[in-house]
C-alpha cells in the first residue's frame, strides 16, 4: 500500500513509501519524523520498521539546499485476512486466539477476526487457545492486493470440564444448596445425561433400591422428600424405573437439591427438597433427537416474534429388548413410560406443561405374586412477573393446575387407585433490606383425592393456605431466618379437624477466610400424611401433620485444586403415619443422624472425587417401644468418581460404589425378609438367614462410561455406552411401590445394564 508523504518545505519531494509486508501497527494513522541535509538524516522518530523503510528511499529524494524537517504520514493498510469462528455442531461464535502464519488475532463476541496487511504468501492457519482445535489442516495463500475471507469451524480440544461433580454453594438467603446442570450429568455413569440421576452421586442421598429413582434423603422416606418442578409441587420427578427424569433434560438448566433446611416457599416436605430449574428458551432454532437402549427421545426449540417455544417426548421400549433376551412376561419388570412436555415464554412469563405415564412389574410382599404399578399424571403451570425487570422489588404470580393417578394390582393382590387434583396459585414477593434481603409469600391450593382401595372408593376435598416470610441479613457473617405456616382443612361429609403447624428453620454462614466456609441450620418441617393412609379408615381423618425437626452444621475447605465439604446433621420426626402390625393406621416415630463428606480435585482434564458419608435410621411405632432399623437403612456409603476428558472429543468416566446391606426389620420377634422373588426367573427364592444376620447382602458396583462427540458444520453426533452395575452384582434390596408401604416387599436387584445410546443436535 502506498504511504503519504508531508513535507517541510514544500520544495523537497520524495517517491512514497510502502509499508513492510507483515507490519501491521494498528488502525489509527502513524507518522515518521526526521531532520534531512542532502543524503543525511538525524532525529529520527517512529516505529523502527517504519524508519527503515523510509531511510531506504532517502537517496531518491529532491531536496532543496539546508535541513529539512520531513514527515511521512503513513494511514493504516487495509484488512486482507478475516473471517469468524464458530464451534462446530451448533455454529456458536467462539471467542478465541487465530494465528494466520506468524500474525495472531482475537476474535469479538461474535467469534470475529481481522488481519491487516498480512505479508504475501502461504500460511497455515492456528488456534492458539488450547481448548479448541481446528478438527482439519487450514493452508492459505495471501495473494497481493486481495482479501481472503475466512469460515473456521472449531471443536473443544481437552475443554475444562469446569466442576462435573456438584458441591455445597450459597443460593440467595436460605442454607446452602447442591446443584447439577446438565453439562455436569452427561459425563456421569449410568445418568444417561439426565441431571437428576447424576444428583444421586451426591452426599445426603442414600441409594435407592433398584436404583430406581427414589431420593432417600438424611434417613428419610421415599415420600418425604419435597420435589418442584420451578418452585411448584410435582409427586414424582422421576419416571418409575429411575431411568430419566420427567422433564426432557434440554429443558432442564439446573437441579437443585438442598439436603438440609430448605427455602420456606417449598412446603410439604420433611427431609430436603429438589427442585427442577427449567432453561429459558427460544435462544435459537435447534432440534435434538435420540435412542438408547431404554427410550427414545425428540426435542425441538425455536425462537418467536414474543419469545420461544419448545417441545419434547420420550419413549420407552426396553421391555422388548428384554423379551428377546429373558421371555415376555420376564421383560416385565422393565419399566414403561411416555412423557410429553412443552414450554412457552412470552417476554418475561413462562408456561410450562407435561403428561406422564409409567407401568412397572414388582414382586409381592409374600413374593408369590407380581404387581403391576402404574404412575400418569399432567400439570401446567405458569410463572407470571408483576413487577418490572428493572425494579427492585420482585412480585412474581405462579399458578398451576395438576392431576395425578397411581394404582397397582396384581392377580391376588387387591387393586389400590389414588387421584389426585390440586389446582392452585403462589404469590410471591422479595427485596433487597440494606445488607440482606426480605421476602414474602402466600401458596394456596385444593386438593381432590379420590382413593379406591379393592372397591372400597373414598373421597376427600382439602384446602391449603400457607403464607411463609423470610429474612436475610449479612454478607461475611450471613444469618438468616424465615417461617411457613403449614394447612391442612379438610371438608366433606366428615368432620375431619383443621390442622396447623409452624415451620421455622433460621441459620448462618460464615466465611472467616479465603477458601473457608462455615454454616449452620436448623428447621422445623411439616407435611400432610398420605393419603393412602388418611382416607381409607375413619381414624385416618384424624392423623396430625407429620412433623420434622433437623439441626446440621459443617464447613467447606478449598485450596487451589482441591476442595474438601463435610456435615453432621440429627433428625426427629414424629406423628409420622403408617400401618402398624396390627392393621391399624397411626403416628409412628423416626430418629436419625450422619455424617457427610467429600474430597475433590481437579488435575489438568481429570476430575476426581470421594465420598463417604454414615446414616442410621431408626423407627418405632409407639412411644414406649424399643427402636429398630428402618427398611432403608444401610449405614455406610462410599462413592469414587473419575471423570477424564480425553483428546478429540472423547470423554471417559467411571463410578465405583459400595453400601452396606439393607436392614432386616423385625416383626412378631422374627426378622424379615427371609425370601425374595426373582423376577428375572420368576421365582421365589430362600435367603437361608437367621437370627444372627442383621443385614441383607452389601451392595458394590462399577459404572463404566465412554463416549465421544462427532461434530460437523450444522449439527453434531454424541455417541456413548453407559455400563450401569458392570459388576454385576443382585443383592436382595426393599421394593418402593410408592403406596406408603411401612413393610415393603422384597426382591433381587438389576443386573449389569449396558446402554449404547446416540443423539443428534440439529442448528438449522
Amino acid at each position: 500500500m502506498l504511504l503519504l508523504l508531508a513535507l517541510s518545505p514544500a520544495r523537497a519531494a520524495c517517491p512514497p513509501v510502502d509499508w513492510p509486508p507483515g507490519l501491521d501497527l494498528g488502525p489509527d494513522p502513524v507518522e515518521v519524523r526526521a531532520t534531512v541535509t542532502g543524503t543525511d538524516a538525524a532525529g529520527w522518530s517512529g516505529p523502527d520498521p517504519l524508519v527503515d523503510a523510509v531511510r531506504a528511499t532517502l537517496g531518491a529524494c529532491e531536496l532543496a539546499p539546508g535541513p529539512h524537517a520531513l514527515v511521512w504520514r503513513f494511514d493504516p493498510p487495509p484488512v486482507n485476512v478475516a473471517g469468524q469462528v464458530r464451534l462446530r455442531g451448533d455454529g456458536a461464535p467462539v471467542a478465541t486466539v487465530v494465528a494466520v502464519g506468524d500474525r495472531t488475532a482475537r476474535t469479538d463476541a461474535d467469534g470475529r477476526f481481522a488481519l491487516r496487511n498480512v505479508a504475501p504468501g502461504p500460511a497455515t492457519v492456528r488456534i492458539v487457545d488450547p481448548a479448541w482445535r481446528l478438527p482439519d489442516t487450514v493452508a492459505l495463500t495471501v495473494a497481493p492486493g486481495q482479501r481472503s475471507e475466512l469460515a473456521l469451524w472449531v471443536v473443544p480440544d481437552q475443554a475444562p470440564l469446569n466442576g462435573i461433580v456438584a458441591w455445597y454453594a450459597p443460593e440467595g438467603d436460605v442454607g446452602v444448596v447442591r446443584t447439577v446442570d446438565v453439562e455436569r450429568a452427561r459425563a456421569v455413569p449410568a445418568t444417561l445425561g439426565d441431571p437428576l440421576r447424576a444428583l444421586a452421586a451426591e452426599p445426603g442421598l442414600a441409594r435407592s433400591p433398584y436404583d430406581a429413582g427414589w431420593l432417600l434423603v438424611r434417613g428419610g422416606d421415599f415420600d418425604e422428600t419435597g420435589l418442584y418442578l420451578d418452585g411448584v409441587r410435582v409427586p414424582l420427578v422421576y419416571h418409575l424405573g429411575g431411568f430419566t427424569s420427567v422433564l426432557h433434560p434440554e429443558m432442564i438448566e439446573a437441579v437443585r437439591f438442598w439436603p438440609g433446611p430448605f427455602p420456606a416457599r417449598y412446603g410439604d416436605a420433611l427431609s430436603g427438597a429438589v427442585d427442577l430449574v427449567p432453561r429459558d428458551v427460544g435462544d435459537r432454532t435447534r432440534a435434538v433427537g435420540g435412542a438408547n437402549l431404554v427410550f427414545a427421545d425428540a426435542y425441538v426449540e425455536a425462537p418467536t416474534r414474543f419469545g420461544g417455544v419448545a417441545l419434547a417426548m420420550r419413549r420407552s421400549y426396553l421391555d422388548g429388548v428384554l423379551a428377546a433376551v429373558v421371555g415376555r412376561e420376564g421383560a416385565k419388570i422393565a419399566p414403561r413410560f411416555w412423557d410429553v412436555s412443552g414450554q412457552l415464554r412470552i417476554g418475561r412469563a413462562r408456561i410450562l406443561a407435561l403428561g406422564l405415564r409409567d407401568a412397572v412389574d414388582t414382586p409381592s410382599l409374600t413374593g408369590s405374586d407380581v404387581i403391576t404399578v402404574v404412575q400418569q399424571g399432567a400439570q401446567v403451570q405458569a410463572v407470571l412477573p408483576l413487577t418490572r425487570e428493572a425494579s427492585p422489588v420482585r412480585a412474581t404470580l405462579r399458578p398451576w393446575f395438576a392431576w395425578t393417578g397411581r394404582s397397582l394390582e396384581g392377580i391376588d393382590t387387591p387393586r389400590e387407585a389414588v387421584d389426585e387434583l390440586y389446582p392452585g396459585l403462589r404469590l410471591e414477593a422479595d427485596a433487597p433490606l440494606g445488607e440482606g434481603h426480605g421476602s414474602a409469600g402466600l401458596e394456596v391450593e385444593r386438593q381432590w383425592f379420590r382413593l379406591d382401595k379393592a372397591g372400597l372408593v373414598r373421597t376427600a376435598p382439602v384446602w391449603r393456605a400457607e403464607p411463609y416470610a423470610g429474612l436475610g441479613m449479612g454478607r461475611a457473617v450471613h444469618a438468616w431466618s424465615e417461617v411457613r405456616l403449614s394447612t391442612l382443612a379438610a371438608v366433606g361429609d366428615v368432620p375431619r379437624p383443621v390442622r396447623t403447624g409452624w415451620s421455622p428453620r433460621a441459620g448462618v454462614d460464615w466465611a472467616p477466610a479465603d477458601g473457608v466456609a462455615l454454616h449452620a441450620a436448623f428447621g422445623r418441617f411439616h407435611q400432610p400424611p398420605p393419603a393412602t393412609l388418611s382416607l381409607p379408615v375413619a381414624e385416618g381423618a384424624y392423623l396430625p401433620l407429620e412433623r420434622s425437626d433437623e439441626l446440621t452444621a459443617g464447613f467447606a475447605l478449598t485450596r487451589a485444586a482441591w476442595a474438601l465439604d463435610a456435615d453432621a446433621w440429627v433428625r426427629r420426626s414424629a406423628d409420622l403415619a403408617e400401618i402398624e402390625l396390627d392393621g391399624s393406621i397411626g403416628p409412628s416415630e423416626a430418629r436419625a443422624h450422619g455424617l457427610e463428606s467429600r474430597l475433590r480435585t481437579a488435575l489438568g482434564p481429570l476430575e476426581a472425587s470421594l465420598l463417604y458419608q454414615y446414616t442410621r435410621t431408626f423407627r418405632r411405632e409407639d412411644p414406649g417401644d424399643a427402636w429398630g432399623p428402618g427398611p432403608f437403612d444401610a449405614p455406610h456409603r462410599a462413592e469414587l468418581l473419575l471423570v477424564d476428558r480425553l483428546p478429540r472429543a472423547w470423554t471417559a468416566s467411571a463410578r465405583l460404589r459400595a453400601t452396606s446391606g439393607y436392614a432386616r426389620v423385625e416383626e412378631w420377634s422374627e426378622l424379615f425378609p427371609t425370601e425374595a422373588f426373582d423376577v428375572l426367573r420368576q421365582q421365589h427364592v430362600e435367603l437361608g438367614l437367621g437370627p444372627e444376620d442383621p443385614r441383607l447382602a452389601p451392595f458394590w458396583a462399577v459404572d463404566l462410561r465412554v463416549a465421544r462427540t462427532f461434530a460437523f458444520r450444522r449439527w453434531q453426533l454424541d455417541l456413548a455406552l453407559d455400563v450401569q452395575n458392570a459388576t454385576n452384582r443382585r443383592v436382595v434390596e426393599p421394593v418402593i411401590t410408592g403406596f406408603g408401604d411401612s413393610r415393603p416387599p422384597y426382591g433381587f436387584g438389576l443386573p449389569v445394564l449396558p446402554i449404547l445410546s446416540a443423539e443428534g443436535r440439529f442448528y438449522p
